[in-house]
Formats: C-alpha cells, structure tokens, sequence
C-alpha cells in the first residue's frame, strides 16, 4: 500500500461520490441507503484495487458496482415489503374477523344465564327478610309502603333492606354491568 495507491483513491472518491450517490438514490430513494451502496461500491473497488490496476477508467466499474448493489437492495426491500404485505394481509384479515364477531356478540345472550345465576345465588345468600323486601319489590312491583304492610316491619327498614340488597347485589355483579342497566335485567 503505497502513497500514490491512496492518492489515487482519493481522486476517485472525491471526482465520482456525489455523482454515484446521486445515481444510487435516483433507483433506491433513500439517501442513507445510497450512501451505504456508494460506500460499499468504492471500498469493493479498493480492495480489488490491484485487479484493476491496468483498467484506464475505473468510473464504469464503479457505476456498474453501485448498480448491481442498488439492484440487490431493491431485491431486498421488495421482498421485505412482500413479508409485511402477507403480514399485514394477515392482521387484516384478524381485525376484520374480530369486527364481524363484536358485531355478531349478543352480549344479553352471552352474560344473561351468567347473570340470573349470579343474582340467584345473591339472593340466596342475603337474610330472608332482605330477600323478601328485594322479591316484593322488583318481582312483584310493590311500593315500599306495600311491602312494609305485607310484612309488618316499618317503612325505614324497607329501604335499609333494599339498599343492603342492591348493595350485594352490585358487588356479585361489578364485572358485568352498571347498576343502571342491572336494576333493569333484576327482573328476577
């Protein structure tokens, strides 16, 4: 490796770079990418540098390098976006399976015997006077007042009764519904 050798090569890299680079881009559209060609083109020339030593000019080998890499990266980057593509047409396809499914989910169908099982086994549970108040109520759509006469216990206690109900209730049912929607379904 001698003085001249390097001279040379930096007669070359600083006459034909921008040039190159400019032919590069023109086919990968990317300036990193066509650096990295232009680069990888001239440090090829240099390590063959003493295959080419008798050429006269050396900027159509230079050109034909940065061509055939610019080609194998087009290669690449087609056969990249061809694997996203498949992926994406994948994706694509599993959203729009889960769309029609969410659209096609009945979810009173779905949560409806989880629900009445839950309330029933609630119910079941609470204390008899408790259970009563909440029955009369919400089954048989007595109004406080009735159910307090029906069961012989005060007006106050009804709604302490009923409160302490519902409050079970919301609890064994948090995960399912709002309480506005569940004092609708606890038609039991």
């Amino acid at each position: 490796m001698d003085g001249k050798g390097h001279d040379d090569f930096r007669k070359v890299f600083a006459g034909n770079y921008a040039r190159l680079l400019i032919f590069a881009q023109r086919y990968v559209r990317d300036r990193d990418a066509a650096e990295d060609i232009v680069m990888d083109a001239l440090a090829t020339a240099w390590i063959n540098r003493h295959k080419l030593e008798g050429v006269p000019d050396i900027l159509p080998y230079l050109y034909k390098t940065v061509k055939n890499m610019s080609l194998n990266w087009l290669d690449a980057s087609r056969r990249h976006l061809a694997k996203q593509a498949d992926m994406h047409s994948g994706q694509l396809r599993l959203v729009e399976a889960n769309i029609r499914s969410l659209k096609d989910c009945d979810l009173d169908y779905l949560f409806s015997d989880e629900i009445r099982r839950l309330v029933m086994n609630t119910l079941k549970q609470l204390p008899d006077v408790t259970r009563d108040v909440f029955v009369y109520s919400r089954r048989d759509n007595m109004t406080y007042a009735e159910i307090a006469e029906r069961m012989g216990i005060p007006l106050r206690r009804v709604t302490a009764e009923m409160q302490k109900a519902l409050s079970c209730l919301r609890e064994s049912l948090k995960d399912y519904l709002p309480l506005g929607i569940l004092l609708i379904i606890l038609d039991v």
